[in-house]
């Protein structure tokens, strides 16, 4: 006699896949949404001339200044409308690689400061997000930035490294210009007869308007830049030309499109951010509640039924329902009476069609007040299907008597 075998345990327990399955399922909706806010995470740091660079001839120094003494600061990637950002000042700091076609192209309506490039720069192999200065950026590269605005503009740089005499050339301009300034190395001047110098430096002017425009160039980058700022002096100075252009209680946009850190819209992350999220949150619960149910099903599905069924129960099925529809089932009691009475008889070893059966139904039937006869009779007078249910009943209750009897 030999031992049950005992069952053998599944190669994969239940427990182990749905941990898969949950696991696997968050790691995805996870990727989707780093995916959606990649831009965001990602170190924008690469040493350039905007206000994401930490680099000396980067801003962000001047960003995190600005904010520390209470003034907004947003950064316009160019998602929304120029027109409907509503800052209270707009900074471009393009760089070498720009063109005057593309500052043309922004048409912002708010007031704008334009902070030109000055030096010519590479990454440093040896720290991230610094740079070494190769040189100076030749002055006719620097003026072609402004072409578009005035096809006069001229670019001078001065010799040497000195502290500046700068002045206010605008009687209104209140901008504090602070004598112990850090001293500026080959300073950066702009001249041209379409610009009205609103701060000036000997014969050129370090910050100006563009006649009939709310458009403002600092020549110089040094002065605001990260370099720049690690003087005190030239801080105060950076903040006092900020406050005197920015117009009202909106915040200081930072354009960075001109430095290829530009995003349109982007679908995935309209999906997971409001009014969408409901949506979004609706759909990953209604996939969470399909994949419960496909899991909790027991058993394969049903296959679908077969148009025309087969076998005797359709058979039956089919000839019942065609009786239905033309209405026949009166004209059944009849037939259902005989039936009934040869199935007594067969019950009771009698053949139905032997002499003696009669007879061994009214013998039976002597204890019975309601013989086969009158049933008989009221059957070929049925005409209603409930008529029929009453004589169906009373010979299947004579069929018992009968039976029971023999």
């Amino acid at each position: 006699m030999t031992a049950a075998t005992a069952p053998a345990e599944p190669f994969i327990s239940a427990r182990l896949v749905a941990g898969l399955v949950a696991v696997s399922a968050l790691a995805f909706l996870v990727f989707f949404v780093l995916l959606a806010y990649a831009p965001e995470l990602r170190n924008e740091s690469d040493g350039g001339t905007h206000v994401l660079s930490r680099s000396a001839v980067g801003f962000a120094a001047l960003r995190q200044l600005m904010g520390d003494t209470g003034i907004p600061v947003t950064v316009d990637r160019g998602a929304v409308p120029h027109d409907s950002l509503r800052a209270a000042l707009t900074v471009l700091t393009p760089g070498p690689d720009n063109t005057s076609k593309e500052i043309r192209a922004l048409r912002f309506q708010e007031t704008t400061l334009i902070i030109l490039p000055k030096w010519l720069v590479m990454g440093d192999p040896l720290q991230r997000d610094r740079v070494m200065k190769v040189g100076l950026l030749p002055a006719k590269s620097v003026s072609d930035l402004l072409k578009s605005l005035s096809a006069t503009t001229a670019i001078a740089h001065a010799t040497g490294t000195d502290t500046p005499p700068f002045k206010n050339i605008w009687a209104n301009a209140k901008i504090f210009l602070s004598p112990r300034m850090a001293p500026v190395e080959s300073l950066q001047t702009l001249l041209g007869p379409d610009w009205e110098p609103v701060v000036a430096s000997g014969k050129g002017a370090l910050l100006a308007r563009l006649s009939g425009t709310e458009i403002y160039v600092l020549a110089d980058p040094d002065i605001m830049n990260t370099h720049g700022l690690s003087d005190l002096a030239t801080s105060a100075t950076a903040m006092s030309i900020m406050r005197f252009l920015r117009i009202g209680d909106g915040p200081v946009a930072f354009d960075v499109t001109l430095n290829g850190l530009g995003r349109g819209p982007n679908l995935l992350r309209a999906m997971f951010a409001p009014p969408f999220l409901g949506a979004t949150l609706c759909a990953i619960l209604a996939a969470a509640l399909f994949g419960f149910h496909a899991a909790s099903r027991f058993g394969s599905p049903q296959p679908p039924e077969r148009a025309f069924a087969l076998g005797k129960q359709a058979l039956v099925t089919n000839s019942a329902e065609l009786i239905r529809i033309m209405r026949r089932e009166p004209q059944m009691a009849v037939r259902y009476a005989t039936t009934t009475r040869n199935l007594a008889l067969q019950a009771l070893g009698a053949r139905r069609d032997a002499r003696e059966s009669e007879a061994l139904i009214q013998v039976l039937e002597r204890t019975d007040k309601t013989n086969f006869a009158q049933l008989a009779a009221r059957a070929r007078e049925t005409e209603t299907r409930a008529g029929l249910v009453k004589i169906a009943a009373d010979l299947f209750r004579w069929r018992q008597r009968i039976v029971h009897a023999g």
